[in-house]
Protein backbone atom coordinates (compact mmCIF):
# COMPACT_ATOMS: atom_id res chain seq x y z
CA UNK A 1 0.00 0.00 0.00
CA UNK A 2 1.27 3.06 -1.06
CA UNK A 3 0.31 6.05 1.06
CA UNK A 4 3.23 8.78 1.40
CA UNK A 5 5.94 10.26 -1.12
CA UNK A 6 9.58 10.99 0.28
CA UNK A 7 13.19 12.68 -1.68
CA UNK A 8 16.31 11.08 -1.54
CA UNK A 9 18.40 13.36 0.01
CA UNK A 10 22.17 11.10 -0.41
CA UNK A 11 23.25 7.83 -1.47
CA UNK A 12 21.56 6.27 1.60
CA UNK A 13 18.94 8.39 3.26
CA UNK A 14 15.40 9.22 2.33
CA UNK A 15 13.45 12.53 3.67
CA UNK A 16 9.66 12.29 4.24
CA UNK A 17 7.02 13.56 6.59
CA UNK A 18 6.81 12.37 10.18
CA UNK A 19 3.39 11.68 10.17
CA UNK A 20 4.00 8.81 7.54
CA UNK A 21 5.75 6.76 9.56
CA UNK A 22 4.82 2.89 10.38
CA UNK A 23 6.47 -0.41 12.18
CA UNK A 24 7.31 -1.47 8.68
CA UNK A 25 8.25 0.73 6.25
CA UNK A 26 9.55 -0.26 2.77
CA UNK A 27 10.63 2.27 -0.05
CA UNK A 28 10.24 1.93 -3.71
CA UNK A 29 12.37 4.15 -5.68
CA UNK A 30 11.79 4.74 -9.78
CA UNK A 31 7.86 4.66 -9.48
CA UNK A 32 5.73 6.62 -10.98
CA UNK A 33 3.08 4.61 -12.26
CA UNK A 34 1.60 2.55 -9.00
CA UNK A 35 -0.85 0.57 -11.80
CA UNK A 36 2.31 -0.31 -14.20
CA UNK A 37 5.41 -2.82 -13.27
CA UNK A 38 7.71 -0.57 -15.20
CA UNK A 39 11.01 -2.55 -14.31
CA UNK A 40 12.75 0.62 -13.36
CA UNK A 41 11.41 0.07 -9.45
CA UNK A 42 13.81 -0.96 -6.19
CA UNK A 43 12.33 -1.58 -2.97
CA UNK A 44 13.54 -1.62 0.17
CA UNK A 45 13.14 -2.35 3.51
CA UNK A 46 13.76 0.63 5.33
CA UNK A 47 16.70 0.24 8.17
CA UNK A 48 16.18 2.56 10.80
CA UNK A 49 14.22 5.93 11.04
CA UNK A 50 14.96 9.48 12.84
CA UNK A 51 11.67 11.30 13.26
CA UNK A 52 12.26 15.29 14.35
CA UNK A 53 12.78 15.19 18.25
CA UNK A 54 10.22 17.91 18.12
CA UNK A 55 7.21 16.68 16.06
CA UNK A 56 3.87 16.96 17.30
CA UNK A 57 1.62 14.43 16.21
CA UNK A 58 -1.14 16.42 17.22
CA UNK A 59 -0.50 19.66 15.46
CA UNK A 60 1.27 18.61 12.93
CA UNK A 61 4.36 20.66 13.54
CA UNK A 62 7.77 19.57 12.50
CA UNK A 63 6.65 17.38 10.26
CA UNK A 64 9.74 15.58 9.15
CA UNK A 65 11.58 12.25 9.21
CA UNK A 66 14.51 10.62 7.73
CA UNK A 67 14.83 6.80 6.18
CA UNK A 68 17.93 4.79 6.09
CA UNK A 69 18.39 2.33 3.17
CA UNK A 70 19.81 -0.65 4.20
CA UNK A 71 22.42 -0.38 1.44
CA UNK A 72 24.52 2.83 -0.07
CA UNK A 73 22.77 3.68 -3.30
CA UNK A 74 24.77 3.31 -6.68
CA UNK A 75 26.31 6.35 -8.22
CA UNK A 76 24.00 5.04 -11.38
CA UNK A 77 20.84 5.59 -9.18
CA UNK A 78 21.84 8.28 -7.54
CA UNK A 79 21.11 10.83 -9.87
CA UNK A 80 18.30 11.36 -8.56
CA UNK A 81 19.28 13.15 -5.43
CA UNK A 82 17.77 16.09 -4.50
CA UNK A 83 19.75 18.88 -5.22
CA UNK A 84 20.03 20.92 -2.06
CA UNK A 85 22.69 23.83 -1.16
CA UNK A 86 25.31 23.02 1.01
CA UNK A 87 25.29 22.94 4.91
CA UNK A 88 24.38 26.80 6.40
CA UNK A 89 23.69 28.39 2.96
CA UNK A 90 20.62 30.19 2.51
CA UNK A 91 18.43 28.33 -0.10
CA UNK A 92 18.13 30.50 -4.02
CA UNK A 93 15.87 33.09 -4.11
CA UNK A 94 13.73 33.43 -7.04
CA UNK A 95 15.33 29.96 -8.26
CA UNK A 96 12.67 27.36 -10.64
CA UNK A 97 11.69 23.90 -8.31
CA UNK A 98 10.22 20.94 -9.48
CA UNK A 99 7.47 19.57 -6.92
CA UNK A 100 6.71 15.60 -6.63
CA UNK A 101 3.70 13.92 -4.92
CA UNK A 102 0.94 11.49 -5.14
CA UNK A 103 -1.57 13.52 -2.77
CA UNK A 104 -5.19 14.19 -4.24
CA UNK A 105 -6.19 15.46 -7.60
CA UNK A 106 -9.37 17.16 -6.08
CA UNK A 107 -10.36 17.89 -2.42
CA UNK A 108 -13.34 15.67 -2.49
CA UNK A 109 -10.84 12.72 -3.28
CA UNK A 110 -10.88 10.23 -0.84
CA UNK A 111 -7.30 8.68 -2.02
CA UNK A 112 -4.66 10.36 -3.63
CA UNK A 113 -3.37 9.34 -7.56
CA UNK A 114 -1.82 6.48 -9.09
CA UNK A 115 0.28 8.28 -11.09
CA UNK A 116 3.45 10.46 -10.01
CA UNK A 117 2.07 14.49 -10.30
CA UNK A 118 4.73 17.22 -11.14
CA UNK A 119 4.83 20.54 -10.82
CA UNK A 120 7.78 23.70 -11.56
Amino acid sequence: EAFCGGTLVSPRWILTAAHCIRKRLYVRLGEHDLTVKEGTELEFRVDSVVIHPEYDADTVDNDVALLRLPVTLSPSITRGIACLPAPRQPMPVNKLCTIIGWGKSRATDDFGTDVLHEAK
